[in-house]
């Protein structure tokens, strides 16, 4: 009962009593029905002629025709028109996959969108898209394992700023951040995890996956067809099928090595996103520092393009200020950095932090930027 329940939402199954006997499901429709063996014959007649010792001295068997073969007579008797099963051909080289669209006897080809979610645990999908977009610059973010057939790799998401296009394949790690990806290129995101964060993601497949409760608990409803490869396309379920291809016939590129350009108002990354970090030039900055570091002298180097002062008291752009806890302490002073922004630099803001009458993070970071009010953001790099 419990069986019956599970898959057809009622008790129907479970009054289902002599061999063969089925129910059929279409939508909300229910209807009792009966299976068979298509080679088994409808009417079996034999005979045999023993003695007393029930030794067997003739035999005959007379088969009677085939199910199938009763099945047809029947259909041919109806005189309806017949219309063909279409399946699908052998794909056209500048095709990557197909849908199959059995309800309307037809095929159509798969047609990326910007980006889509894959849900696989083998590598083929991986290979077929790498083949298939030879012609294109490839890009993967979260492993170097592809070196040798793509462009370039990494593992910081700051870097899906600097491709402006091609093809992006993603695999999901803890630390991805698609903030950054630019519209232009298409992206490919993989994941191993069904109960994956990126199912915001709106074109999602499932690609040789056997398990039909992990693509349950990927699409988000129980009732799903048991297709190896599953999309959902015009409000249906339906089986997808790509183009094959084995690593050892993909094609070598040169690898580079991706470089981020930073922009002049960058003073680094942010130590939990990896995104990059902008102070706003038209408010003053004040770099704060109780013991020099060596990412001071970087600082004055890279913001030499603006007026830079030790002198707080003086107009400038940039101030880079050695501060002990009598200048904190001071009112104008703290007056002066309420409007301002401020990055503090090394040893102190745990111990006299208090005193910039800003929003700590709770985190210990070697530098940390103030732009306003909030929390401060730790600065990496």
């Amino acid at each position: 009962m419990q069986d019956s329940r599970e898959i057809l939402q009622n008790e129907m199954a479970y009054h289902l009593k002599n061999p063969g006997d089925m129910i059929l499901q279409t939508k909300n429709e229910y209807q009792a029905c009966r299976s068979f063996y298509l080679q088994k014959s409808t009417s079996e007649k034999s005979w045999r002629e023993i003695n007393f010792k029930k030794e067997i001295l003739k035999s005959n068997r007379h088969s009677g025709i085939r199910v199938m073969d009763a099945l047809k007579e029947q259909i041919y008797a109806l005189h309806e028109t017949r219309e063909w099963v279409i399946l699908p051909k052998e794909m056209p080289k500048d095709v990557w996959g197909i849908l199959d669209l059995p309800f309307i006897q037809s095929q159509k080809e798969i047609v990326f969108e910007p980006i889509q979610l894959i849900y696989s645990k083998k590598e083929d999908v991986v290979c077929s898209l790498i083949s298939y977009f030879e012609n294109e610059p490839i890009y993967v973010y979260g492993t170097d394992k592809w070196d040798a057939f793509v462009n370039a790799s990494f593992l910081k998401p700051r870097y899906f700023s600097q491709i402006e296009k091609g093809i992006c394949l993603i695999f999901e790690d803890e630390n991805l951040d698609l903030s950054l990806l630019n519209e232009n290129v298409m992206a490919f995101v993989f994941t191993n995890n069904e109960n994956t964060n990126l199912k915001w993601i709106h074109k999602k497949y499932a690609f040789d996956v056997d398990s039909l409760d992990e693509k349950r608990i990927f699409f988000d409803t129980f009732h799903l067809p048991s297709f190896t490869n599953l999309t959902l396309d015009d409000n249906t379920y339906i089986e997808c099928m790509y183009r094959k291809e084995k690593v050892k016939n993909l094609k070598r590129r040169k690898h580079e090595n991706l470089t981020f350009v930073l922009e002049k108002n960058c003073i680094g990354f942010d130590c939990r996103r990896d995104m990059p970090v902008y102070f706003d030039e038209n408010k003053k900055l004040f770099v704060l520092y109780m013991e020099y570091e060596d990412v001071i002298k970087s600082l004055e180097d890279r913001l030499q393009y603006l007026k830079r002062s030790s002198d707080w008291q003086t107009k400038s752009d940039v101030y880079f200020i050695r501060v002990d806890v009598k200048l904190l302490n001071q009112d104008a002073f703290q007056k002066t950095l309420y409007a301002s922004q401020i990055l503090w630099v090394g040893y102190g803001l745990k111990e006299y932090g208090y005193m910039l009458k800003r929003k700590l993070p709770y985190e210990s970071f070697k530098m940390v930027f103030f732009k306003d009010q909030n929390e401060g953001v730790g600065i990496c790099e």
